[in-house]
């Protein structure tokens, strides 16, 4: 259901004159790893894995 509408964005951001947004959409439209949700989580809840020493 979204998948045109993101399409639709990243052709006109593909076609922009901007670099930052050229590189942007190139870097979403970017194949993601399996555990990208997990990575994420991680990375934006800023969790601390860090043992005790």
């Amino acid at each position: 259901m979204a998948e045109p509408y993101f399409n639709k964005w990243y052709f006109r951001a593909t076609h922009s004159r901007l670099k930052p947004v050229i590189d942007a959409a190139k870097t979403i439209k970017r194949p993601r790893p399996e555990n990208f949700i997990t990575i994420a989580y991680l990375v934006c809840g800023k969790l601390n894995f860090k043992l005790p020493t």
